[in-house]
């Protein structure tokens, strides 16, 4: 009997153990079982062909609603600045309790967000991002919002390892990144909820 273990494997990707136990080496019959630790939800990848110009993003992205979510007022200034230059209307917000107060003050009766897109920080204080990203997933539910017409929620951090794929987060953007890479961001999550 061989058994392989093999860990760490694709480290910037996965973590994660799998066994295969080969009872016949021809092939005739074997078992395989994959344990999962931790899966990192990997940024979306805009390809060169796939960005969109700067007219194109403004005209994708003017009046379009945006909740943020920051601690620091230096970021949340700066963020302001970026988005609001490609139209975009703003609504920031300091923690995460206050952000699910205005995410949930402006739903309508049927439970639809006034909000096209969140960016949120994952380190705030009293409640992080991933607790509101959870809670406005949980929401959605509650409203019966299909998962096609749920609100894309963009997280921001200093740490791509805070990623899992268990989050209900759809994208991440690492601070100190290009701000241009966030708005394509912005751009290719807004685009897949309007063609769901």
């Amino acid at each position: 009997m061989l058994r392989i273990f093999v860990t760490k494997f694709l480290d910037y990707f996965i973590d994660y153990s799998f066994g295969v136990d080969v009872y016949d080496l021809i092939g005739a019959e074997f078992f395989s079982f994959i344990e999962v630790k931790n899966i990192r939800l990997q940024p979306t990848e805009i390809l060169p062909e796939n960005k969109l110009y700067r007219e194109d993003l403004i005209e994708l992205l003017r009046g379009k609603e945006v909740l943020i979510a920051d601690d620091r007022e230096l970021n949340l200034i700066a963020m302001e600045k970026n988005l609001t230059s490609f139209g975009m209307n703003v609504t920031k917000v300091r923690n995460g309790y206050e952000l699910l107060k205005i995410y949930k003050n402006n739903l309508s009766e049927n439970g639809e967000s006034k909000f096209d897109l969140i960016l949120t920080d994952i380190s705030m204080p009293l409640k992080n991002g991933h607790e509101v990203a959870a809670e406005i997933r949980s929401l959605e539910r509650e409203n019966k919002i299909d998962q096609k017409y749920s609100i894309p929620i963009i997280a921001i951090s200093g740490d791509d390892d805070q990623f899992g794929v268990e989050s209900a987060i759809n994208d991440y953007f690492i601070k100190g990144d290009d701000p241009d890479y966030l708005m394509q961001l912005i751009a290719n999550n807004l685009t897949k909820s309007i063609t769901h």
